[in-house]
């Protein structure tokens, strides 16, 4: 979970760098796209304002603003994929941080059940030493002795509610997981 979890994170910081470069890419056009359409206003307006220039000139000029149009429309194309890479890059992003906080509420549920079963076991090995200390008894073993008597069996039912006592001792520690 820890492995996945970072690796979404990796995923998500590298996702967050190509918006960040589709960003500075798509400013880094539309200035471009500005100083070319400056030069285009600069060329009409120079075109409005000389009516009675030569055909070279004009031919010139008008060479010129066929130049700044193409290179106009190719910005617009870089634009839109410039804008295009930067959705998807944000789109990819916030699918890695949706997973992230998926994997952290699974690790949380994950460390909250492996602690309980962690106390559980715990007092499970409290039963078994008492048990063990029990039988190491010399009561325990008198009575083990005593538990073969014949005639009224008192021993026996004497050993078989101390034996119950820890069976259901053992049955509390049993692990059940919280309802989802």
């Amino acid at each position: 979970m820890r492995d996945a979890l970072r690796q979404s994170v990796t995923e998500m910081r590298a996702a967050q760098d190509q918006a960040a470069q589709a960003a500075a890419d798509l400013q880094k056009a539309q200035a471009e796209k500005a100083a070319l359409q400056a030069q285009l206003d600069a060329a009409n307006a120079k075109l409005s304002a000389a009516p009675a220039t030569k055909p070279a000139d004009l031919e010139a000029l008008k060479a010129q603003l066929q130049a700044a149009q193409q290179a106009g429309a190719s910005l617009q194309q870089v634009n839109a994929k410039l804008q295009a890479n930067l959705e998807s890059a944000n789109t990819a992003a916030q699918a890695k941080d949706d997973q992230n906080r998926k994997a952290q509420a699974q690790l949380k549920t994950l460390q909250s059940s492996f602690s309980a079963c962690k106390s559980a076991n715990g007092k499970l090995i409290g039963v078994s030493e008492d048990v063990l200390h029990l039988y190491e008894s010399q009561s325990f073993r008198a009575l083990l002795l005593k538990s073969y008597e014949p005639i009224l069996g008192l021993a026996k039912v004497k050993l078989e509610n101390i034996i119950q006592q820890y069976d259901d001792k053992i049955q509390d520690q049993a692990y059940t997981p919280p309802p989802r």
